[in-house]
């Protein structure tokens, strides 16, 4: 759905975004600034502080690379990230994810030492990728190696962007992950293209991981995130508990509910389970 900034204070009040229990809730990377700009004539880091505002009891997520913002010229000088970094927690960013960090844990490093001095979370992202090469070592290595900056991360991510994982290697992949990460909290994040989103979620909290990443439900599925709702229900079946608060929850789903009509967006529906799309592998000498 393409809302503009002043769709973020309707409603009921913006405020029960922070009510919910959420750990932290994501806004865009550099990338998506972008957009903002070009499709909507808008300024993002209004978006940034209107939401800052209005949500107070729970962190505001955003992202850098270490190598570039918006592109891929990998020779963005540091000082442009450095200012990226920090004037992102000046309008009120609290946390990060960084997806880039592996091929120079120097420089990963380096970043990470100043979002913490600005006071905010650095959560590294474990990029999940199906080919011949991607063994448990591998991902077993990815993670020691970040353990060689633990002092400067909170939590570390496990991320399928391409929603090709399935329930089984979500179980291999987060235990992995889990045994060789130092007793560092795990979160989880996977697109529902497959439609076995909601059941790696599953596998995932089954396994170790302490926090999963999910859309309210008329922003969830399709080629987003697996519904919160749904999540909890589940995990609550499991014998799982959650922060969650439903009320408040039930309150954030029924405006982005209404807001969907009123602007005329569908919502995304569950997709049936496409086993084709987890045998999509990337070549490997």
């Amino acid at each position: 759905m393409g809302f503009h900034n002043e769709d973020r204070s309707h409603g009921p009040d913006c405020g029960n975004y922070g009510q919910v229990g959420y750990l932290s809730i994501a806004t865009v990377g550099s990338q998506a600034f972008t957009v903002q700009v070009r499709n909507l004539n808008e300024d993002p880091w209004e978006r940034i502080r209107t939401l800052s505002k209005l949500i107070t009891k729970t962190p505001i997520r955003g992202s850098y690379q270490i190598g570039s913002l918006s592109s891929f010229d990998l020779s963005t000088p540091r000082d442009i990230i450095t200012l990226w970094i920090k004037r992102s927690v000046a309008n009120g960013v609290k946390s990060f994810w960084i997806c880039d960090y592996q091929y120079e844990m120097e420089k990963f490093t380096y970043f990470a030492r100043i979002a913490k001095a600005e006071g905010s979370e650095v959560v590294p992202a474990v990029m999940y990728t199906s080919s011949p090469v991607h063994t448990q070592e591998v991902w077993a290595q990815k993670t020691r190696l970040l353990m060689q900056a633990k002092k400067w991360i909170d939590r570390i991510m496990i991320e399928d962007a391409s929603g090709v994982i399935t329930p089984e290697q979500t179980r291999e992949l987060v235990t992995t992950i889990r045994d060789n990460s130092e007793g560092l909290p795990l979160e989880f994040h996977s697109h529902c293209n497959s439609g076995l989103a909601p059941l790696c979620y599953l596998e995932a909290i089954k396994s170790g991981a302490t926090t999963v990443h999910t859309a309210v439900a008329p922003l969830a599925n399709g080629t987003s995130l697996p519904a919160t709702e749904t999540i909890v229900k589940n995990a609550k079946r499991l014998g799982f508990t959650s922060d969650i608060d439903e009320e408040a929850l039930a309150a954030v789903s029924a405006y982005f509910r209404k807001l969907a009509e009123t602007e005329g967006c569908p919502w995304a529906c569950p997709w049936s389970m496409t086993s084709f799309i987890s045998s999509i592998r990337c070549p490997a000498e």
